[in-house]
């Protein structure tokens, strides 16, 4: 992962944490990506996102990022609308 942040040019104990702490101070519901971000350092990605997770924003895979997504959007009538012929 460290190779990947360095291309994109964010940072979690950068960019990412000081963009994730002032959403949370405007009022956002911050998510963060655990698996699709990095550092420059990487002892310091896991204490990054503690402190993320403590009390800035919900700190989740890319894969529970897209099931919550998925499941957030799909609504029972979704279903119904789906079997009528």
């Amino acid at each position: 992962m460290h190779r990947l942040a360095d291309d994109a040019g964010t940072l979690t104990n950068y960019c990412c944490g000081t963009t994730a702490r002032q959403a949370y101070e405007r009022g956002y519901k911050v998510v963060v990506g655990s698996d699709v971000t990095a550092t420059d350092d990487q002892s310091r990605q896991e204490p990054e996102l503690a402190v993320l997770r403590k009390g800035f924003a919900l700190v989740l895979t890319a894969e529970e990022i897209t099931n919550r997504l998925t499941a957030a959007t799909h609504t029972p009538d979704d279903e119904d609308r789906t079997n009528v012929a």
